[in-house]
């Protein structure tokens, strides 16, 4: 079993972050050998307190070193106080940032095997070796407490539209906006539940609550886990009005309760199935307007589909992944890491532009238009990442690409299955699609004999990475295919070359071998 150490805020600490690594933790430690190493957030650390909790974590003869880091619960003043307890630390170190757009990115980058971002909008401003970041999201609790039950235990009325700022309260989540909309709106309560790190609290948050006595919002201080999660269950629509995020835990939870939540129209939201608002306005519309209930319920299915997607037992299995991957490279670790990239990319894709981002790919258009030209009516895509290609039934290991490709192509079916052994009876199909998956495979041989057994024909595309042609650069590729050795191989699994074709995107220069084959 993988012995894995935390490092991280922990216990008793008023961190979102602590929340983070609880959760995370209760559900890695199901997989894992975990140990929890506390980082104690309320000084600023010094060289000598990384020398110290460097040699406490080694003295655990850890496999994986997992540290959860903001710089504000290390030195900000002095990077060089982190920097120097990672290079103190002995065997494979992750780090999860959970703030991103630094110089000093490239530093911390350079001396972990592994960074840890949760979002497209994290990985984008990341200022290190992109090739160590992976995307891995925030996970979502669902909470399964009812709202006029909650209600009843909080004392709030059962009829009241009731709206919830969940969260520390800091100049950046922008509780002054949500002041600023409530003195314009009736006939609805607010309710703020956070206070600040510690009990001295901050200018602003003193102003806040001023100004919230006088308008006759509720403000809960600092409060329990279990009475936050109350108090989630018991409004209709949760509000994040933020001025700065890298990313919101109290969105994750609350997508993953199954709530309406309106945000800022901030890129760190981007991809959520939430309602986001540029203005004070807007706001005050999208508040209105879930005022009724049909509007809400639609926002709330949207939100639990994203919360199960999501989940911190998902979102553990991903970083049980990575460690996997960093111990040993296991490929399929490595494919399902990529795969919740692809989706959470996609998902954002979807938002900006209304599609995904397969649909405009320029690079693989005159690929795409070979395969759809030649595309029978029964079919299965072997290998079909999200099923754009247009396959009736799509096959796919990566349970993310699969889970995404569902929920946007309702109308096709998606399994998730291994191109090694396929779940079919002989000659299920007309044609099964094995296209850009062979140079994925140790074994492609085994697969191309699977889609031959269930199908007619055999419709095959992999990549010319050869030059003068530009190479994906992928590594999951496991091995290149030029013109003989595709040949060599659809020969080898006992078939016939019904056509064979060499596609180049001039353009881009990228280009492709594709065949047709069946059996004798």
């Amino acid at each position: 079993m993988i012995k894995v150490v935390f490092v991280t805020p922990w216990g008793s600490a008023r961190c979102g972050i602590r929340s983070y690594s609880q959760f995370l933790a209760n559900e890695l430690a199901r997989t894992v050998e975990l140990w929890v190493v506390p980082h104690y957030r309320y000084a600023l650390p010094d060289k000598r307190y990384a020398f110290w909790l460097a040699d406490r974590v080694n003295k655990l003869n850890p496999d994986i070193i997992h540290v959860q880091h903001d710089w504000g619960f290390w030195n900000p003043y002095d990077p060089s106080v982190f920097l120097d307890f990672l290079r103190l630390l002995k065997g494979k170190k992750v780090v999860t940032l959970h703030a991103t757009g630094f110089p000093v990115d490239r530093a911390v980058s350079d001396l972990a095997d592994a960074i840890i971002v949760h979002n497209r909008y994290m990985f984008s401003v990341f200022q290190g070796d992109k090739e160590k970041c992976f995307i891995i999201p925030h996970g979502c609790k669902a909470i399964d407490i009812p709202k006029d039950k909650a209600r009843r235990r909080l004392g709030v009325l059962p009829n009241t539209y009731l709206i919830g700022v969940f969260g520390f309260i800091d100049p950046r989540k922008g509780h002054d906006i949500a002041l600023e909309v409530y003195s314009r709106l009736r006939d609805l309560e607010m309710v703020f539940v956070g206070g600040w790190h510690s009990d001295s609290g901050n200018p602003y948050m003193s102003d806040i609550i001023a100004k919230a006595k006088r308008l006759g919002v509720r403000v809960t201080g600092y409060v329990s886990d279990k009475e936050f999660e109350l108090w989630l269950s018991a409004v209709d629509v949760v509000l994040q009005p933020s001025r700065a995020a890298s990313e919101s835990g109290v969105i994750s939870y609350a997508l993953g309760s199954g709530k309406a939540v309106i945000a800022s129209d901030h890129p760190a939201f981007i991809g959520k199935p939430i309602i986001k608002f540029r203005s004070v306005d807007e706001l005050v519309k999208a508040i209105e307007a879930l005022r009724d209930p049909r509007a809400r319920a639609d926002l709330e299915g949207k939100a639990r589909w994203y919360g199960k997607m999501f989940s911190w037992q998902r979102v553990a299995q991903l970083h049980y992944h990575l460690y996997r991957w960093l111990l040993d490279e296991n490929m399929y670790s490595l494919v399902q890491l990529n795969g919740v990239k692809d989706a959470i990319w996609q998902l954002a894709e979807l938002e900006l532009h209304g599609s995904i981002e397969a649909e405009r790919d320029r690079i693989h258009k005159p690929r795409v238009e070979w395969i759809k030209s030649r595309l029978k009516n029964v079919s299965v895509d072997v290998g079909s990442s999200f099923g754009c290609l247009g396959a009736h039934v799509n096959i796919e290991i990566s349970r993310y690409r699969a889970r995404l490709g569902k929920a946007l192509y309702r109308d096709r079916e998606f399994i998730i299955a291994d191109a090694h052994k396929l779940p079919f009876r002989d000659k299920a199909f007309r044609q099964a699609l094995l296209c850009e998956v062979l140079e994925h495979l140790e074994d492609p041989k085994t697969a191309l004999e699977e889609a031959s057994r269930i199908a007619d024909e055999v419709l095959i595309t992999v990549p010319d990475e050869q030059q003068p042609y530009k190479s994906s650069g992928s590594k999951e590729h496991v091995r290149a295919f030029t013109k003989d050795s595709l040949i060599q191989l659809i020969e080898g699994a006992g078939l016939r070359l019904v056509e064979l074709d060499h596609i180049v995107n001039e353009e881009s220069n990228y280009a492709w071998h594709v065949a047709i084959a069946s059996k004798y």
